[in-house]
């Protein structure tokens, strides 16, 4: 009976402690911190007069030969694969020659048949030469064998160059490398495969330089000069760097109102090759253009068919407040936009966080850059 009783004033004991806790806690109230959003800036500055810009392309071979053959057949060899090395005379691809053989044959008989004529009208011209020097024959007899000579000597010419021809054709039915440090890059057709005159083989890259080609805006286009020096960067090699130089600028624009420029470097360390995606970085002047301004384009939004930015305005030392502020933009390079109206020289772009900012926002700002460098 004790220990019941000992039992219920326990219970009871513990039962008051969980109603005082439980009202204690009931009045204390939940403290909720706002949360300033930190974002990034830089502060909008004048274009300096020389600046880097960097454009898209892609690499090519600097010397590339597209081989075809210049006569029309079956093709029965075939022998090398793609990145296959060539050197000068190799047979790259042959066609089937018999009949060309045969002509060949045909015309060079009909050649030794003809300077056999030439050679024995040759003698009787000669022996009909010395009668007619004694005058034991008439003028006309004499005329006539010098005629036969003649008419001999113009067959073998033109059977003669028929032979030449044949020979000529022959050689067109044998595709070989034009020189040496070549590569097969592309092979268009196959064994038995009838080709047409001009119709396209086999593609050789030669030699070890590559070009890179990119399309660079009218405003700009003034400021590059072939020979001046340009660096090309490649994503596949990121930690790669190449110096290369300005070789051809485009006389005509494209639909975009730019022009091609080509840049050629070295590849003598063979890790480069066709068709791999570059940026080049020109040192361009875009002197008298001291007042434009450029902004990162990762700062740039859009709203329809407007853009706009987002300026932070300092509050105090750590905190702003976001205002959203519409722009008419210029050129663009790969990183920046050209700023026609909107900005001003010192105006502090936002350019992270952009996503979940809104007008009229409360921020703070983390470490600066700055832009138009």
């Amino acid at each position: 009976m004790k220990t019941t009783l000992s039992n219920t004033c326990r219970l009871t004991g513990l039962t008051a402690v969980l109603i005082l806790m439980s009202a204690c806690m009931a009045k204390e109230e939940p403290i909720l911190e706002k949360r300033i959003r930190p974002v990034r800036t830089v502060t909008v500055t004048e274009t300096p007069q020389d600046i880097y810009r960097r454009f898209a392309g892609g690499s090519q071979a600097a010397i590339s030969s597209k081989l075809s053959f210049r006569t029309t057949g079956q093709i029965i060899q075939l022998p090398v694969k793609v990145g296959q090395k060539v050197e000068r005379g190799q047979l790259i691809a042959k066609l089937n020659d018999s009949d060309l053989k045969i002509k060949l044959e045909r015309d060079e008989a009909s050649y030794r048949q003809a300077n056999v004529q030439t050679i024995n009208s040759k003698n009787q011209f000669i022996r009909m030469q010395n009668i007619y020097d004694r005058q034991l024959i008439s003028r006309a007899e004499f005329d006539n064998s010098q005629t036969e000579y003649q008419a001999a000597q113009a067959q073998l010419d033109q059977v003669a160059s028929s032979v030449a021809l044949s020979r000529q054709e022959l050689g067109y039915t044998r595709l070989s490398s034009p020189g040496d440090g070549c590569e097969v890059s592309e092979i268009h057709a196959e064994v038995n495969e009838n080709v047409t005159l001009g119709q396209e083989v086999v593609t050789l890259n030669c030699g070890t330089t590559i070009e890179v080609v990119v399309a660079v805006p009218e405003s700009l286009i003034t400021s590059i000069v072939i020979g001046n020096e340009a660096t090309v960067n490649f994503p596949s090699l990121k930690k790669r760097s190449f110096e290369a130089t300005i070789t051809e600028i485009g006389s005509a624009s494209t639909s975009k109102s730019a022009y091609p420029v080509t840049v050629r470097m070295s590849n003598n360390e063979q890790i480069l090759r066709p068709g791999m995606a570059a940026e080049v970085s020109f040192r361009v002047s875009i002197a008298g253009a001291s007042k434009n301004l450029w902004a990162p384009l990762i700062a740039i939004g859009k709203e329809g068919l407007q853009r706009f930015v987002f300026i932070y305005e300092p509050i105090d030392e750590t905190q702003g407040l976001v205002k959203k502020r519409f722009i008419q933009t210029g050129d663009f390079t790969l990183e920046e936009v050209e700023v026609l109206e909107g900005l001003q020289k010192g105006d502090q772009l936002i350019t992270a966080g952009l996503s979940q900012i809104y007008d009229g926002l409360t921020v703070k700002r983390l470490l600066e850059t700055k832009a138009g460098k």
